[in-house]
């Protein structure tokens, strides 16, 4: 630590200074679990790296020890209710006044809002008490850890008028990424030169197929397929980063069934249609289908699951299988394995039609296939998909593949039974 980890002047006439080795400069926790103490060059008298880690005070040798010790809340159980108490080692000895946590920069004994907020009110949900809920006062000082002062700063206070200034800053921060997100996507494009030349090659049944992951037969039947002029239609590039995603998803599962050769469409295209499929892919897979902030929506959903397909059409199995469970964990999040519950997304695009209960089915289709592929456990035991009632509704080809599903997870049961 460096040497203004020291206290303030005001430590002096309150707290017998101690008289440090020439050379000492280490905090107490780190002298304790005898690791390097580290000083965070951005902040200066800032809390060194392992206490900044573990969410602890910072407190130099100059300060008792006895501060330091004062300076780790305690979890104990609270027997009076489902949930956890946080209070303070009142066994120990009492802090002095005056001196100062290099952590906050503020005096032990202060009243802060992280202290207020120990007064939390019960916040229950459906019945059970959570570990905010269950904070309670103590006559002695209680130090929360910085992540546990957000969430109980964000409980209490979160109707002042500076968490409403924070929280609109926040949203602002959050709206400007977006916004630089899509821009960044809109500029990767291929030209629409480009793009009209690949929806021109991209007429074979086979490479329109995409629509059978979010669609069933029986509304495909009734409307028909969207012609790639539809599919490929280029987003602005004021809309959801998500958006632009799922275009360049599709636009590079496409190009999958394209070969120079065989398509002279694709033969004038400004670059390489390998570079373009990689470039896209990479992309929207590294900033969208990976980052779980993007993924609430139902075309986040659909995203992820042409990330799968993507992976499986180039052999890579196991990454396609490891988008697929993806895919699974993000519709269970949603609720959609829940018949006859209220499934809960975004919709971003109210243009684009979606069978949630379908897509559903159409991952656990994928995951049994690869399961059987690679010798893996099948994520969900549903067979929901297998009723009487759905297989009356669907057309022959519907039939056969929600049969397959169902023969497949008995026979992945059978061999995790052997």
């Amino acid at each position: 630590m460096s040497s203004n980890l020291a206290a303030p002047a005001d430590f002096e006439p309150l707290v017998k200074r101690r008289r440090l080795r020439k050379g000492t400069h280490s905090c107490w926790h780190c002298k304790k679990r005898k690791v390097k103490c580290v000083p965070d060059p951005l902040v200066d008298g800032g809390p060194c790296d392992e206490c900044r880690r573990r969410g602890s005070r910072c407190v130099g040798q100059e300060c008792p020890e006895n501060v330091s010790l004062l300076a780790t809340p305690t979890l104990m159980p609270d027997h009076t209710s489902m949930g956890i108490t946080i209070t303070a080692n009142t066994d120990r000895l009492s802090e002095p006044p005056g001196c100062t946590s290099h952590q906050s920069g503020e005096k032990y004994g202060e009243t802060t809002p992280a202290k207020a907020a120990l007064s939390v009110q019960s916040n229950h949900q459906n019945g059970f008490r959570t570990p905010v809920s269950t904070v309670s006062r103590s006559s002695s000082p209680t130090y929360l850890k910085a992540h546990e002062r957000r969430i109980i700063e964000d409980d209490t206070f979160g109707s002042t008028p500076r968490a409403r200034v924070s929280r609109d800053h926040t949203q602002q921060v959050s709206h400007g990424k977006l916004e630089t997100l899509s821009r960044s996507f809109h500029n990767s494009l291929p030209s629409r030169e480009d793009t009209e030349r690949i929806c021109m090659a991209s007429q074979h049944p086979s490479v329109l197929a995409h629509e059978i992951m979010t669609m069933p037969y029986t509304t495909l039947c009734q409307n028909g397929l969207k012609t790639p002029k539809i599919l490929l239609e280029i987003p602005g590039s004021h809309q959801h980063p998500v958006l632009l995603a799922r275009h360049m998803l599709l636009l590079a599962k496409f190009m999958q069934h394209l070969h120079p050769n065989l398509h002279k469409e694709i033969k004038g295209l400004s670059e390489s249609p390998q570079d373009i499929m990689e470039r896209l892919s990479n992309l929207a897979i590294r900033l969208v289908t990976t980052d779980d902030e993007l993924l609430g929506s139902i075309e986040s959903l659909e995203c992820v699951m042409i990330e799968s397909v993507f992976h499986a059409n180039v052999g890579n199995l196991r990454r396609s299988w490891l988008a697929g469970r993806r895919a699974m964990n993000i519709a269970q999040i949603m609720g959609l394995n829940r018949t006859g519950h209220k499934a809960q997304y975004q919709i971003l695009d109210s243009s684009l039609s979606y069978h949630p209960q379908f897509m559903w089915f159409r991952i656990l289709f994928t995951d049994r296939y690869l399961c059987l592929m690679l010798g893996f456990s099948q994520g969900s035991l549903d067979r929901s998909m297998g009723s009487e009632e759905l297989l009356t509704s669907d057309t022959p080809v519907g039939r056969l593949e929600r049969i397959h599903c169902v023969v497949a997870s008995r026979i992945l049961e059978r061999n995790e039974s052997r």
